[in-house]
């Protein structure tokens, strides 16, 4: 027989023929801890890595433990259910040995647990693992080590047809619910704890959420892989529990994420061998087979990266790599801004910067809704650090006055400002004036798009994604950062990195980049919020480059220009 129990901070692993080779004394011991553990593992219980934060959190309004697969995050989850549900002693190793917080038992308490699917994952997956944990005394005849002849009653099973529901002796109560169920169903019962295994819908979630805030101290918690499920749009990258991560969204809630590292998974849990394994099947192999599906998938399985839908538009796009921290620009490097113009949907600007060896950074970001041509366009002047002052008056050809405004250069000269193309043709609501001259009235003047369709233009633009060997990352260019800092799957130091980059600031590019995909089995994007994407295919196709020193007398040439009076220009 095999022995295998926690105690002391790790794993001992022995065996009828090891105790034999003891001290009778000691294998007495071992035997004695193995007959309590059998019955009461909740008690033994040893978490690893960010699980025992996780397992302690009863701040956190959602608590989500996100790693990669077999790290031991469902086991944490319920852990965490059970310590709530069953009245617990302050002298469990999991309390004095094995770094768990002991709370006061707060009395009998409804928990609600769910996973995508009721016969397979909650009833294959989630109960055994509880039924395993749970105390035989609190469990009684649905423990797996009830004894039917000792106790004089018969072994009972939850009723999977229906409502599952688990009574504990404590008068605690488990209930199982499923993604697949309508999320009416989430609305029903309040609990003291939801447990969520996996991502689930966000309308699932809410629902359990509103309902739950009425019970006393209640808390959500959720164990994750962020791998992408065919099907199961929840799941991965882009998602409403990835956007919380990202500080991309906010629910009025505290959240806090906590993860599981493969190297702190104890080797009793998961063999030395079978970690070796999976880094082949998950990390070396699809480098070595440079299969992008392949990488994203290993990714979000060994290491816990949240995997990018497939479809993605830019999936070159690297995050680690090219969302970096804002630095100070230098004040000759050559500036541009492009703007995708709206009245209903966002209007969106981007600001860039171009280096003297070529990289685009991108350093500012405006996204706003309904606010008007010249609200917009004050706004992007003052953020640009310059002021809009008035220079006139004009009549149009109904009579009627419009006030003409210029753009004065405080702080940021640009080289061009791009503007969707077709707002030169577009009338405007003067008659015989276009958009884009209303935009110029406002002080915000434009050069034209490029009209290049997504076919054509995508590719260039991905260009600016791809890494280049030999390039430097710029802020080891910048002398920042150390190459060493910039280390691949494997610990090697990179040697090739792209030529754009991103400040962590642009919260919403990060949203619409990493959520911009393909129509499926298609190469064309979907037609939804992309205006950050579509400002930054204007700014590409503009073709920014370094202008340096010819930039600066060029636009002293321009000031020294004589305006005419009348039109401004």
């Amino acid at each position: 027989m095999k022995y295998m129990l926690p105690w002391r901070g790790q794993w001992i692993v022995e065996t009828d023929k090891t105790l034999l080779a003891m001290k009778p004394e000691e294998a007495e011991i071992i035997r004695e801890l193995w007959g309590i553990y059998i019955r009461n593992r909740l008690s033994f219980f040893l978490a690893h890595s960010g699980a025992i934060d996780f397992i302690n959190d009863r701040e956190s309004d959602l608590a989500v433990l996100w790693s990669g697969v077999q790290r031991g995050k469902s086991y944490a989850m319920l852990a965490k259910a059970g310590l709530i549900a069953c009245p617990a002693d302050k002298t469990w190793p999991c309390f004095t040995q094995h770094g768990l917080k002991w709370y006061e038992w707060e009395g009998p308490k409804r928990i609600a647990l769910a996973s995508y699917e009721m016969s397979v994952h909650c009833r294959r997956n989630l109960w055994p693992k509880l039924a395993e944990i749970l105390p035989t005394d609190e469990l009684k005849e649905y423990s797996p080590h009830w004894n039917p002849r000792e106790k004089k009653s018969k072994r009972k099973h939850p009723n999977w047809n229906g409502a599952p529901i688990i009574p504990l002796a404590s008068g605690s109560q488990i209930d199982f619910y499923a993604y697949h169920q309508p999320s009416e169903a989430f609305t029903g019962t309040s609990y003291r704890l939801w447990g969520f295994d996996e991502q689930c819908p966000r309308d699932h979630f809410m629902n359990a959420y509103d309902r739950g805030i009425t019970e006393e101290n209640f808390q959500a918690c959720m164990a994750a892989t962020p791998h992408r499920l065919k099907g199961r749009p929840e799941t991965g990258a882009g998602t409403w529990v990835h956007k919380l991560k990202q500080g991309l969204l906010d629910l009025g809630f505290s959240t806090k994420f906590y993860s599981i590292d493969t190297d702190e998974v104890p080797d009793a849990i998961v063999p030395k061998k079978r970690k070796e394994e999976e880094y082949e099947k998950y990390v070396d192999g699809p480098r070595r087979r440079k299969n992008a599906k392949e990488i994203r998938e290993g990714n979000a399985k060994y290491y816990g990266i949240p995997e990018s839908l497939e479809g993605l538009v830019y999936d070159n796009w690297d995050k680690k790599i090219q969302f970096i921290t804002p630095f100070r620009v230098p004040h000759d490097w050559t500036r541009q801004r492009s703007v995708d113009p709206a009245s209903v949907v966002p209007f969106a600007t981007l600001w860039g910067v171009i280096s003297p060896w070529g990289d685009l950074i991108l350093d500012k970001e405006y996204y706003e809704s309904g606010l008007g041509i010249a609200k917009n366009c004050k706004n992007i002047i003052e953020k640009s650090g310059n002021e809009r002052v008035e220079v006139g008056r004009d009549e149009d050809m109904d009579g009627n006055i419009m006030v003409r405004y210029e753009e004065k250069t405080i702080k940021e000269k640009y080289a061009f400002t791009v503007m969707d193309g077709r707002t030169f043709s577009q009338p405007s609501e003067h008659r015989g004036v276009t958009l884009s001259q209303v935009y110029a009235s406002k002080g915000l003047r434009c050069i034209q798009a490029e009209g290049t369709r997504n076919a054509q233009a995508i590719p260039i633009v991905k260009e600016w994604f791809e890494p280049v060997e030999g390039r430097e990352h710029i802020l080891v260019r910048m002398k920042l950062r150390k190459k060493e800092d910039f280390l691949d799957a494997s610990g090697e130091v990179i040697t090739a990195f792209p030529k754009l980059y991103v400040f962590n600031t642009l919260r919403m590019f990060l949203s619409e980049i990493e959520g911009y995909i393909n129509k499926p089995d298609s190469d064309t994007p979907v037609d939804k919020d992309d205006h950050l994407m579509t400002a930054l295919k204007y700014m590409i196709l503009a073709g920014p480059r370094f202008m340096g020193q010819k930039r600066k007398i060029a636009e002293e040439n321009i000031e020294r220009r004589k305006r005419n009076k009348y039109t401004g220009w």
